[in-house]
């Protein structure tokens, strides 16, 4: 039988389709297998534990590496499992919950859950879930994310925020934020009527009366300049006519990589603080004036009792009654010129004992006519400064040291030197008085003297705390050493 052309050209092209299907078929299967062995990779791989179950019994069909990690499982203990069998969830009513979400929408995304370790330990997790066809049963592919720390440090942060919202709410501090340029990006001040969007995107030449904005904006160019921290004291008068007194501080605002970006302020207004400090800087002077005019009244009381006791010299006619009035009065000069040294200095709680003892030295020199006897007298002292109790004891060892030296030191006429030397070392305050005359008598005891001014020397040694010693013959030298102790009044 003959074949037509016809016939032989349909099975060509049928062969030919039957070719071109089969290449398809098996193209699927490769692509389906790759995509398959994508799948498994991604699967095992994932950082996040993931599970596959039957939909129809919830049985456990695979689980990669990082669930059995998570909770703490082996494979075998897993596999042919529930979750619930497994104990996977924390509360049975959230997992209740989730499957009606899933049977509602087919799917879950990011559904935050509590979930239980194999040791008990509970966690949060965030679940997505979709379903998977594997061969003739459907099957869920549940992809577990453990939020827990992350959960605990945004609490952390809202907690940390919240703190913060209360601090600034109840504090007195005005706060804001400035880029480069100057210009307000970010304001904190709620005592003030201006609102947020008044002030940001300006400047402080846009704020405030043009002196008083330069003043600013060069303390805060500095800033970005240097990457200093600047505190000032400020008075401003922003849109009031009373000025107002300000504390700020400026930081600079950096960047991850260290960069200055802007500058961060803190300002807290101090104006009733500094009235306060003007009233009492008012108060303080006008004490300091009482206390100066209750030092010039001791002084001249003082000088009014040396004048009365010179006038009884005069008119008492034995000659060791005389010398006693003579002393008293030399006694009293010496106090009286430490009010006076007091009243004349700036700071009424120390004087300079330098220029006590100059002062002093002159006056005995005077009174005591040493240069007609060829007697000098040397002060070498140090700049030190004493206050009042350690003054006046002081004053008068001194003045009771010079006058024995001027008294029993050269008889005969003799002259010579007598030297006051002053020397602090190490906290301690060295007084010594030396001359180079006789000596006291070789049977004298200095701590048993019958003398008044020697004994008064001795007790004066014991109101400083003072180490006395004395050396003599030839010439005399007594010696204090007490600490430089500053009681304030």
């Amino acid at each position: 039988m003959m074949k037509s052309p016809k016939t032989d050209d349909v099975r060509e092209s049928a062969a030919q389709d039957h070719e071109t299907e089969v290449a398809k078929y098996r193209e699927t299967v490769r692509a389906l297998q790759a995509s398959e062995e994508r799948f498994a990779a991604a699967f095992r791989a994932s950082p996040d534990p993931q599970v596959i179950s039957r939909v129809a019994d919830g049985a456990i069909l695979e689980v990669n590496e990082a669930f059995l990690d998570l909770f703490g499982f082996t494979l075998t203990e897993v596999l042919g499992q529930t979750s619930t069998g497994l104990g996977m969830f924390a509360r049975p009513e959230e997992r209740a919950q989730a499957i009606e979400v899933l049977r509602r929408d087919g799917t879950l995304r990011n559904y935050e859950i509590g979930i239980r370790l194999r040791s008990g330990e509970e966690r949060l997790a965030s679940l997505s879930v979709e379903t998977l066809h594997i061969g003739e049963a459907p099957s869920l592919l549940t992809v577990i994310r453990d939020v827990t720390e992350r959960k605990r440090a945004e609490e952390a942060l809202r907690e940390s925020e919240e703190r913060l919202r209360l601090i600034l709410e109840n504090s007195p501090d005005i706060i804001f934020a400035q880029d480069r340029e100057l210009r307000y990006t970010w304001i904190f001040n709620p005592a003030s009527p201006l609102q947020v969007e008044d002030v940001v995107g300006k400047t402080d030449l846009d704020l405030l009366p043009p002196a008083e904005a330069e003043r600013l904006t060069a303390l805060k160019r500095r800033v970005l300049e240097t990457g200093e921290l600047i505190r000032e004291e400020l008075s401003l008068t922003p849109g009031r006519a009373d000025t107002r007194w300000y504390e700020v501080i400026y930081k600079p605002q950096v960047d991850d990589d260290g960069r200055i970006t802007g500058v961060l302020s803190y300002s807290r207004n101090i104006t009733e603080r500094k009235a306060a400090e003007a009233v009492m800087k008012a108060s303080l002077d006008q004490k300091t004036m009482l206390l100066k005019e209750i030092h010039h009244r001791i002084k001249n009381n003082l000088q009014i009792v040396s004048a009365l006791l010179g006038l009884q010299a005069k008119n008492v006619r034995p000659e060791n009654v005389q010398q006693a009035l003579a002393d008293s009065q030399s006694r009293i000069k010496s106090i009286a010129l430490v009010h006076e040294k007091l009243y004349r200095s700036d700071d009424l709680r120390h004087i300079d004992f330098h220029d006590y003892l100059q002062t002093l030295a002159g006056s005995f020199v005077r009174s005591h006519q040493l240069e007609q006897r060829g007697i000098t007298l040397v002060i070498e002292a140090d700049p030190v400064g004493l206050n009042v109790d350690t003054a006046l004891p002081c004053s008068l060892a001194v003045n009771e040291l010079l006058t024995n030296a001027a008294k029993h030191a050269f008889p005969g006429g003799h002259g010579g030197e007598i030297r006051v030397l002053v020397k602090q070392e190490d906290g301690q305050i060295r007084l010594t008085v030396a001359d180079n005359g006789v000596g006291f008598p070789a049977d004298l005891d200095v701590r048993q003297s019958g003398s008044l001014g020697l004994q008064l020397v001795n007790s004066l040694a014991g109101q400083l705390g003072a180490d006395l010693t004395v050396q003599s013959g030839p010439g005399t030298r007594v010696e204090l050493v007490f600490p430089l102790t500053v009681k304030d009044p």
